[in-house]
């Protein structure tokens, strides 16, 4: 009897709470229909098939938080895969930042030599311009 109703059991979809449900409660009902007619001793069955039950329950319990650890372990490996692309991404930044500060250095440093030619440029209009204004005062 134990391998007939074993052999129910695995031919029975569990594939949601509801079909577990219905399996247990109708094993219980068949069981009950046993015990009813009196026929033979269930009880040593029906230990067993609460048994079953339990097991299956705890499985199932152990099965979800099992899911529920990998798709943490998921989410987490996933974060940091994210985080590893945005350091990377960071690093290329910081060299790009690099780059363009040399660059601004040597704008810098070219923009104060021209500064300074300029300077002296208008420092050298400003003599020849005297210097004419005085050829031009004295000649005639």
């Amino acid at each position: 009897m134990w391998g007939t109703l074993c052999g129910w059991i695995t031919q029975f979809s569990l594939g949601s709470l509801d079909d577990f449900t219905e399996l247990e409660s109708s094993i219980a009902s068949t069981l009950e229909d046993f015990r009813r007619i009196n026929i033979i001793d269930v009880s040593s069955l029906e230990d067993l098939v609460e048994n079953f039950f339990k097991s299956y329950a705890e499985y199932d319990t152990l099965r979800s938080s099992k899911m529920t650890k990998e798709s943490h372990e998921k989410a987490l490996s996933d974060a940091q895969h994210r985080l590893d692309g945005a350091k990377l991404a960071h690093e290329k930044l910081d060299g790009s930042m690099e780059k363009l500060q040399a660059t601004l250095e040597d704008v810098e440093k070219d923009l104060k030599a021209l500064t300074s030619k300029k300077k002296k440029v208008a420092a050298l209009i400003n003599k020849y311009q005297e210097k004419l204004s005085k050829v031009k005062r004295m000649s005639p």
